[in-house]
């Protein structure tokens, strides 16, 4: 937000580079405008789409255009392997993990805030998963302005 000026093709390139290398889940790049007085370039979308733990990006600029642009930039992106569920809902090593009885392997949301522990319950059954090659993701995520625009 303060330092939109200062915000380069490189020094972009090298933040979300420097994340997706250090982050232990897929990065999914945001673009929202009416929050933050920057666009993230389509060239650097284009480069970023490259990186093997950048899957995607939200875009919410409302722009028709730049999403069709962002889509044709992307399009000969890396594609993936990834585990989804029959209705194409992502799936996480986490969610896979074996439970125990005594509670759940996610960090409740009591713990979070302070209070108290919840345990989460045993899912009856095992998630139902297969794999799906993808590309990258570009979401719209202000369908009403871009099909307004």
């Amino acid at each position: 937000m303060y330092y939109a000026g200062q915000m380069s093709a490189p020094a972009v390139l090298h933040y979300f580079r420097s994340v997706a290398d250090r982050s232990p889940l897929p990065v999914l790049l945001y673009n929202i405008p009416k929050c933050v007085p920057y666009q993230i370039p389509i060239e650097v979308i284009a480069e970023l789409a490259e990186h093997p733990n950048i899957i995607g990006i939200k875009d919410s600029s409302g722009s028709v255009d730049r999403i069709r642009d962002t889509v044709a930039a992307t399009r000969s992106a890396l594609r993936r392997t990834v585990t989804v569920t029959p209705v194409f809902e992502a799936v996480t090593g986490r969610m896979l993990e074996p439970r125990s009885e005594a509670g759940g392997s996610f960090v409740s949301a009591g713990d979070l805030a302070g209070g108290a522990a919840v345990a989460s319950a045993v899912p009856a059954a095992a998630i139902k998963t297969r794999t799906k090659e993808i590309g990258f993701q570009v979401l719209c995520g202000s369908l009403r302005r871009c099909l307004v625009r």
